[in-house]
């Protein structure tokens, strides 16, 4: 019976594979690659959303991967584009004392844009503790507030430490 089931799924598979390699080969793949933004040592952790008829891309800005003895801490760069293809700098979220890196987008109920993300302490390159952050656009996606620490719920909180 599991090597009937086992041969269902490579079927499937199988299928699934022929069906996307027919689609890629119908598409149009010539697009392009254009880099936004190159201000930084070290940048990487995007997100995009579309909001209030223009593109917010979020990322960590930083001198490398983690702040190590001597390099500084991540921050957040947002950038804004009405087209997609010329950006500008919008707003640069810190906390002092905090790591920040991996955001990510979303639109609040009540219309505003949203920034959520994680926030690491290093004490001379070494890890000591996390701590979530969220920023607040005001309604018309300006103005971001200053990153604040989210305090999450312990029946809901994951294994990580």
């Amino acid at each position: 019976m599991k090597s009937i089931i086992i041969k269902k799924v490579w079927g499937v598979l199988l299928f699934l594979s022929c069906c996307m390699a027919t689609s890629l080969a119908q598409t149009d793949l010539n697009n392009s690659v254009k880099k936004i933004w190159d201000s930084a040592p070290h940048s990487a952790f995007t997100d995009l959303i579309e909001f209030k008829v223009c593109f917010y891309c979020a990322f960590r800005e930083g001198t490398e991967h983690e702040p190590g003895k001597e390099s500084r801490d991540g921050e957040i760069r947002i950038l804004v584009s009405d087209d997609g293809e010329s950006w500008s700098s919008f707003a640069l979220l810190t906390r002092k004392g905090y790591d920040l890196r991996d955001s990510k987008f979303s639109i609040t109920p009540d219309g505003r844009l949203m920034v959520l993300m994680g926030g690491t302490v290093y004490d001379k390159g070494v890890f000591r503790s996390r701590m979530p952050h969220v920023s607040f656009s005001d309604k018309k996606g300006g103005n971001f507030s200053d990153p604040k620490p989210l305090t999450i719920d312990a029946s809901i909180r994951s294994n990580f430490e």
